[in-house]
Formats: C-alpha cells, structure tokens, sequence
C-alpha cells in the first residue's frame, strides 16, 4: 500500500505509477493523494489529518480507527445527502483478482464489474451498522444525520455477489455485528429483505431479487 506524502517521489496515473525522482533501494515509495482521480478537487494535510476538502469545505478526513485507517465526516451530512462516489479503473473479475494485494480497494458494481477505488472512497471501513449506503452503484448516501467526526462506514454485503470475495471476518464491533462480512446472497433471508426495503443494496443485486409472496 502506497502511503501519501506532500512531496512524494511517485506520481499515479491510471493503474500505473512512475518515479519523479531517483529513488533509492529500501526507500518507501508515495504518492499525493490530492493528484489522484476522484470526486475532491483537492486535498490537503494537517498535523495527524490527511482531509480532501469540497466546495471550499472541509468535508471528509483520513484518521486512525482501532483497526487502522478510516474516513471521518469534516462536516455535518444530512440524512440521505451524497457523501461520495467512489472513483477509480474499472475492472473485471479476473482483472480484480489478479491485481492480488496491489489493489487499492475494488468495489463491486455489476456482476463482472468493479472499480478499483481510489481515495477518498478507498478508505471507507465496513459496520454491519453502517451510517452510508449504496445508492446505485457507485455512490454512497448518508443513512441518516452524520455529524462532524463521525467515522463514515458502509455494510460491504450490500455491493458483494456471485463470484466475489466472500467470507472475511468481520472487526466492526457494533452492537449488530455479523462476526462475517459475506457476500449479499449467503446472509440470511430475513436480513436480505430487511436491507431491500431500506434501500440499501446495489442497484446490480437489488434489481434481480424476486420477492416471494408470503
């Protein structure tokens, strides 16, 4: 993973990174963050806080979590206001996987289709008590009022179907929490139907689910 600095020695552009300097055998290898593609015009760095700034606002920041990196609301979010859309190379299954461990964080937005995010969306941690959602396929919704310093989390199960990754552990530590982050079809039939009617699932799963009548 590619850590970011004000004055890296790489520069990204698409899945490729290239040097700006000599770069010296053992030396970590950064990247600006803020020169990335994605939905923030510019981004900026603080004492402890990596914060991509919107509009003249500060509307979201990088910061530490109990299990590492999280993305943290800058500022107040209205229930159901677009917090991101996640950006990034659009890919295919096959092209997923064999990206292995140099995949930034793919998320799933069709059956054969991911994209491969950059950040900020990169940073977004899993809760199976999320305050964002899917909406569509490629942005995230605030569920209900997120106030400033919140970490800003999303239900993984709700964009993850047939042949993807599957089965991961599960660290949210809510009061909901699933002990897995499995993929939509293998939670319970209970949860998919809760989770259908609050309009949480991507749009590429939701739309094919047949309701049985009860």
């Amino acid at each position: 993973f590619t850590n970011h600095l004000e004055k890296p020695n790489s520069q990204q552009t698409g899945l490729a990174s290239f040097a700006l300097r000599d770069i010296a055998p053992g030396e970590e290898i950064s990247l600006d963050y803020g020169a990335l593609d994605g939905d923030v015009p510019t981004a900026s760095v603080g004492q402890t806080q990596l914060s991509w700034v919107i509009n003249g606002t500060t509307g979201l920041y990088l910061d530490r979590t109990n299990t590492g990196w999280g993305l943290f609301a800058g500022r107040h979010f209205a229930s159901g206001e677009p917090v991101l859309t996640f950006t990034g190379p659009e890919l295919s299954l096959s092209e997923t996987l064999s990206l292995g461990s140099w995949s930034m964080y793919p998320v799933q937005c069709g059956p054969d289709h991911f994209i491969d995010c950059t950040p900020p969306g990169a940073f977004i941690n899993h809760s199976c008590q999320p305050n964002t959602a899917i909406h569509g396929s490629v942005q995230l919704v605030a569920m209900r009022q997120i106030l400033v310093g919140e970490e800003l989390t999303m239900d993984y199960s709700c964009c993850m179907s047939g042949d993807s990754e599957s089965g991961m552990p599960c660290r949210c530590g809510s009061p909901r929490c699933r002990g897995q982050i499995s993929n939509f079809e293998d939670l319970s039939a209970d949860l998919r139907e809760a989770l259908l009617r609050q309009n949480v699932v991507a749009g590429f799963i939701a739309a094919p689910q047949v309701r049985e009548p009860r």
